[in-house]
């Protein structure tokens, strides 16, 4: 799973939903856990939270049609990625969420 998230980091920004289906497509090998879609998304959040705190990704909000995201740092961060309607796409249009994405620091000029 740790690959596949820092993989797809390497793109671009890349929502959580997506990263939480790609994830999903990967199969049970990439996945630190094969039990139900609930513990494979608390394994993912746990491995998110891993790589931000490892400062291998970084995270980013905002608005879905904003070409220029905030960075979110620190106990923000952390929170945006503990928070699990993130990872649903239909949550986030029905909610009115801001969209948040994350990124492999290697992508990144700065």
């Amino acid at each position: 799973m740790r690959q596949v998230v820092l993989d797809l980091g390497l793109e671009d920004l890349i929502p959580l939903w997506e990263v939480a289906g790609e994830c999903e497509v990967a199969g049970p090998h990439a996945l630190a856990d094969k039990g139900d879609r609930r513990a494979r998304l608390e394994a993912l959040i746990a491995t998110l939270v891993d790589l931000f705190q490892s400062r291998h990704i970084r995270v980013f909000v905002a608005p879905w049609q904003i070409d220029d995201p905030s960075e979110a740092v620190g106990h923000e961060a952390e929170a945006l990625i503990r928070d699990r309607r993130r990872y649903f796409v239909d949550r986030e249009e029905a909610e009115g969420l801001e969209r948040v994405y994350d990124v492999n620091v290697e992508n990144l000029p700065y």
